[in-house]
């Protein structure tokens, strides 16, 4: 994939749109605000589900289950009144982590994870918890989180995906959620991770810009991301274009 003719394709798509994502003109950081239902988290996060279960992965190591246990704390609280969810999961919260999580601490590392799988599940859940608790299940999650961690303190995108692309439970939509969620807390990295999910894939194949689904390609995917609103910026006078902006409006172009 050719970054700079990816960027090009991209900003065309983004200001021939009918209707221009007032954020690019902002230069306050998205919100991305996600309902979270807690109850149906605890059980997963506490103990790897409920014993006798069929899909019961636990019991969980007590240190893991702890460090899972902290993304709980401080999350928002929803009025009451409103049905369905109790909780708010939002970018402030992850920032928050992130920057308890930067130097590569093992138990931050897991504790900003499973925000991330919180916030990227949303409140439909489906298996999130589940393949959540996959992951905290597994004795090589630490080790995983802080070397891909690691990887992105280094500026190494392509190795931080081959690393996270091995986290039990988690595909490319996945990993690449904790990708940019520990970017949150390294604010001088000169090309970020962002999420490459299939929203965003399937707006990018309809310009025919299609990342590889390997380190390399996602390291084209993010450089391409990053010209693309230096490009919106520069030319186009979106002042508050950013490379996360741009891949939350690829994810919501119909």
């Amino acid at each position: 994939m050719d970054r700079e003719l990816a960027s090009d394709a991209i900003v065309e798509l983004i200001v021939r749109s009918d209707d221009l994502p007032a954020d690019l003109s902002s230069t306050e950081p998205p919100d991305r605000t996600v309902d979270i239902l807690r109850r149906s988290w605890e059980p997963w996060l506490r103990n790897g589900g409920r014993p006798g279960s069929a899909s019961y992965v636990g019991p969980l190591e007590h240190v893991r289950a702890a460090a899972a246990l902290d993304a709980l704390k401080c999350l928002t609280p929803r009025d009451p009144a409103r049905r369905g969810a109790d909780h708010e999961i939002d970018r402030t919260h992850l920032v928050a982590l992130a920057h308890r999580a930067a130097k590569s601490n093992e138990r931050r590392c897991v504790t900003l994870w499973v925000a991330t799988m919180m916030w990227g599940s949303g409140t439909l859940n489906g298996r999130g918890p589940w393949r959540t608790a996959e992951g905290l299940a597994a004795d090589q999650l630490g080790s995983l989180l802080t070397q891909s961690h690691r990887n992105l303190r280094d500026g190494d995108l392509a190795s931080a995906y081959e690393v996270a692309s091995l986290i039990p439970g988690s595909g490319e939509a996945t990993f690449t959620k904790w990708l940019w969620a520990a970017s949150l807390g390294l604010p001088e990295t000169e090309v970020p991770p962002l999420i490459l999910d299939g929203r965003v894939r399937a707006t990018l194949a309809s310009i025919d810009v299609r990342p590889s689904h390997h380190p390399a390609g996602f390291a084209d995917y993010c450089d391409a991301l990053r010209l693309a609103a230096a490009k919106l910026r520069t030319t186009h006078e979106l002042h508050g274009a950013t490379p996360e902006k741009v891949e939350m409006t690829l994810g919501r172009i119909p």
